[in-house]
């Protein structure tokens, strides 16, 4: 009887245990929305000139600011020299990358861009959901889809990583930005992110 006791006890501290994790899961994601909506609040900001660079590709077809100290490579900024790189393999965060792809015509509903990005749940370490909804960059219907998971480095603890992917269509043409930081550097650049979301133009026809 004592035996058949102890497991149910250990059966009752599982589901606390369980509880105890999906809260602190929701938990975070709270604290991420509350601080998108604080660094919300000043979105005219730009840039001066004597802290920007310029970043132009004629063959993406665009141009934006960005803070004149990040390193730009190809077509990816980071926020942090090579030589700064501590992990492996090497994993320069905070990131931004710029991709253009082809796609169809027409207009992509929010309905039909939330089931797309569906897939990334199951691509993603520990998936966690913080937003995705229509918005608009240089005067353009946009998507953006923001996102909790874990990023795992040779020899280190896996740790949280937020991923803030912007879509705009552009006739036969799809741009996406994407912004990855670890919790502990996003508050100090998340607003540049949405200071060249602010200030960025398709130059290509």
């Amino acid at each position: 009887m004592n035996k058949f006791k102890g497991l149910k006890i250990n059966k009752i501290n599982n589901k606390h245990f369980e509880l105890l994790c999906m809260l602190q899961k929701n938990y975070l994601i709270a604290i991420i929305a509350i601080l998108f909506i604080s660094l919300s609040s000043d979105t005219d900001h730009v840039f001066s000139q004597s802290e920007t660079s310029t970043f132009e590709d004629n063959s993406l077809g665009v141009k934006f600011q960005y803070p004149a100290e990040w390193n730009a490579e190809g077509s990816n900024l980071y926020t942090k020299s090579i030589t700064e790189c501590t992990t492996l393999p090497c994993i320069r965060l905070p990131e931004i990358s710029i991709d253009v792809s082809t796609i169809g015509p027409g207009v992509p509903s929010l309905e039909n861009f939330t089931k797309e990005q569906n897939e990334t749940k199951s691509v993603s370490n520990d998936y966690r959901l913080v937003e995705i909804n229509q918005t608009t960059v240089d005067d353009k219907d946009a998507f953006q889809h923001i996102y909790l998971s874990k990023l795992t480095s040779i020899g280190g603890p896996a740790e949280d990583i937020l991923k803030y992917d912007v879509y705009i269509k552009e006739g036969s043409k799809l741009y996406k930005l994407s912004f990855t930081s670890t919790l502990d550097e996003l508050t100090k650049y998340l607003d540049a992110y949405k200071n060249i979301l602010n200030n960025f133009q398709i130059t290509s026809q």
